[in-house]
């Protein structure tokens, strides 16, 4: 059982959260020559951490993940459901398509900005306290949405469970990297991404089913059921492995400029690809463009304000400092574009399949299903593939599974029917269950265990820029492809779309080969490393 079973809060700040505070100007010197011995040191330190499950009680290890991944499987998957049922909210409350969006963007624009304050609560609150919260937040949320009178009313629901979601994602991680066995963090992992991949593949088949037996209200009826049954489990499942400072100290300025940022900037990227795709169709559409560009401008600005901040920071929402670390740098870069390739993935295929190759939206829900379930089933395989004979053989194959996908859409796009489309995105998406899950364990692991929990806030900020930059770029590169093969080329709509899809596919491949330029080279030196252990 673990040894840290008290959850009583310390009145002095302890040792390992304060490891920047007291060492941040030791840090500034430190030569990369050193961080192959800090990542030898940092293993014997996950290996005899004393907050670790020990076999005999792995259960309620599980148990507990289950209850704080359930929570963010809940987050996804109520957006993914949304989707679903945008014509029956157009009716009820008279919106156009463009309105309707909102119902989407209300919960990634909290989530986005709340992820950064993960290092700040995983250092404030214990693990159940920020399990209850979240909670708190997803019940309010789905009782306000089941009552929803109006549309706003429902954005409000969708603000505060995309709070919730960013405020529970990061501590599945957490608890995998400070309480998970030495020996099985990767399959840990894999099963926190296995959650999270899961949700988008059963989402839009619940949402379905429901809103065609019952009122789309009703589900959020089912959701709260859902929600108590998994507070009920966590309160009893969940330990605290590290302690806590109630007098945190909470920088309002850097989340301010931090979260401000990445809300301007995932917005001024979405308006700059709306103005982008007009300009091309011949029209200048000066708001959107003005909205776009200085939004994009302003959020950069507040984002580079942010780093300096934070660097001269004792205490900063994301240790800045962590850049100073070959391994994480690299890796958390790989991942933004590796999470490029799926959000472009996510948006071509089902729009190509019912505009290019002329399916119905029930039948692009079927191309896409398989690869969403095989995807989710791998990333718990490769992390036990990982666990027992490392990162180098599952991660190349994977990325190499997964560019090789994307390199024959692109090839073959002019030829593409829904049996291949679908195949095609099966073998993307197992490799990159092999791929980003995988990533994620080897820069985590390559930190010492006090800085895991600052190591998943930059990975996962820069996930929500790969986000945004996937959709934006993919979706505007597609739309590109249709207009200029409508009326440049004289072609049909599904022969345009065919153009614009493999103009995508192409930009993915390149993503695709950017995070094989970054993350190669950090694979093989932890292989190297395990090897000679």
């Amino acid at each position: 059982m673990l040894e840290t079973e008290r959850e009583t809060e310390p009145e002095t700040m302890p040792k390992n959260t304060t490891h920047f505070e007291q060492q941040g100007n030791s840090h500034q010197s430190n030569s990369l020559a050193e961080e192959a011995a800090g990542k030898e040191s940092s293993m014997h330190e996950r290996s005899a951490q004393p907050g670790r499950y020990g076999e005999q009680h792995l259960m309620r290890f599980v148990l507990s993940l289950i209850a704080v991944g359930g929570f963010s499987f809940i987050g996804i998957f109520t957006e993914t459901m949304m989707n679903v049922i945008f014509p029956d909210l157009m009716r009820e409350f008279h919106i156009d398509s463009a309105t309707v969006q909102w119902v989407t963007t209300a919960a990634l624009l909290p989530l986005a900005a709340i992820v950064p304050l993960s290092v700040w609560f995983n250092r404030r609150f214990h693990f159940k306290q920020i399990f209850i919260i979240s909670g708190t937040l997803f019940i309010i949320g789905a009782l306000i949405a089941f009552w929803s009178p109006s549309f706003a009313a429902l954005l409000v629901a969708r603000v505060i469970q995309g709070a919730a979601t960013g405020i529970i994602m990061p501590v599945m991680f957490n608890m995998v990297m400070e309480q998970a066995p030495a020996s099985q963090i990767a399959l840990f992992i894999g099963f926190g991404n296995l959650v999270v991949s899961l949700a988008p593949a059963t989402g839009p088949v619940f949402g379905g089913v429901m809103a065609s037996v019952m009122p789309w209200r009703d589900t959020f009826l089912i959701i709260l059921l859902l929600t108590v049954a998994l507070l009920v489990l966590g309160l009893f499942t969940i330990r605290q492995s590290h302690e806590v400072n109630p007098q945190q100290r909470f920088s309002a300025l850097q989340f301010a400029m931090v979260s401000l940022g990445l809300v301007l900037f995932m917005v001024g990227l979405q308006q700059s690809g709306l103005a982008l795709e007009a300009q091309i169709a011949g029209k200048f559409e000066l708001m959107t463009t003005l909205l776009g560009v200085g939004s994009l401008v302003v959020g950069i600005c507040l984002l580079v304000a942010f780093g300096f901040t934070a660097l001269r920071s004792r205490l900063p929402l994301i240790n800045m400092h962590l850049f100073q670390h070959r391994t994480i740098t690299r890796i958390a870069l790989a991942c933004l574009f590796i999470q490029m390739c799926q959000l472009g993935q996510s948006f071509i295929v089902p729009n190509f399949s019912q505009i290019g190759l002329g399916v119905s939206m029930s039948m692009a829900g079927f191309v896409v299903l398989p690869g969403a379930l095989l995807g989710s089933l791998f990333t718990i395989v490769s992390g036990r593939v990982y666990d027992a004979i490392g990162p180098k053989i599952p991660m190349f194959t994977g990325i190499s599974m997964a560019t090789a996908a994307l390199v024959i859409s692109a090839l073959l796009a002019w030829h593409m029917n829904a049996t291949l489309l679908c195949l095609l995105y099966a073998l993307y998406e197992v490799g990159y269950a092999f791929v980003y899950s995988n990533s994620v364990t080897l820069g985590l692991s390559s930190l010492p265990v006090n800085l895991s929990s600052d190591g998943n806030a930059l990975i996962n900020t820069l996930q929500q820029v790969g986000c945004a930059l996937g959709t934006t770029v993919f979706a505007v590169t597609f739309s590109i492809g249709q207009y200029l093969g409508t009326h440049s080329h004289g072609l049909t709509q599904a022969q345009a779309s065919m153009w614009g899809a493999q103009m995508a596919y192409i930009g993915m491949v390149g993503a695709a080969l950017l995070y094989v330029a970054l993350a190669a080279p950090q694979i093989i030196s932890a292989a190297r490393s395990r090897a000679t252990k």
